[in-house]
């Protein structure tokens, strides 16, 4: 999708009944993509599966663009590496000490028989990131994440959000 598109602000022509069904069949393609690891699309993918009831040529433009760009990297694809990830932490705002300010009396509870860990060590980290309220018609914001173990990405995600954020709520009720 080109980068400045914004499919809720989409002003062209209704697609016509069979260019409808290609639309949601082009759709259904992506969407399978993005499953088995396509996750380069999987946002501009999410944006678009929102307008499969009602599709617009510039929404169809836009599908089309995707399986160009898919056409100039098909052999992009994800790979498990099993090393740890080199992760700088000091450039997060947290530390454990403020987890210890809300969660006193959490303690991560290990059974007293547990067995020696062998072999090599398996972290996970999870990315988040939210466009809020980046929908110019509902306000609405979309949310994804990405979930690794180790450097592997196991679980991703992305999707738009159901409610408002009351903050935007209070602000509007001003105007």
């Amino acid at each position: 999708m080109m980068s400045m598109y914004e499919p809720e602000m989409d002003g062209s022509p209704e697609l016509g009944q069979a260019d409808h069904t290609y639309y949601q069949e082009l759709i259904g393609m992506l969407r399978w993509a993005t499953e088995i690891g396509r996750v380069d699309i999987l946002m501009e993918v999410s944006l678009l599966s929102q307008y499969q009831a009602c599709p617009r040529v510039g929404h169809m433009e836009q599908a089309l663009r995707i399986f160009a760009y898919l056409d100039t990297a098909p052999n992009l694809s994800l790979y498990y590496d099993w090393r740890v990830p080199n992760i700088d932490y000091s450039q997060f705002m947290s530390s454990k000490e403020d987890f210890k300010t809300y969660y006193r009396d959490a303690v991560e509870e290990l059974p007293s028989n547990m067995p020696k860990p062998r072999g090599r060590s398996v972290g996970s980290t999870a990315w988040v990131d939210a466009s809020h309220a980046a929908n110019k018609m509902t306000r609405k914001s979309h949310t994804g994440y990405v979930i690794f173990l180790n450097r592997a990405p196991i679980l991703w995600y992305s999707k738009r959000q159901n409610r408002l954020n009351p903050v935007h709520l209070d602000l509007n009720s001003l105007h």
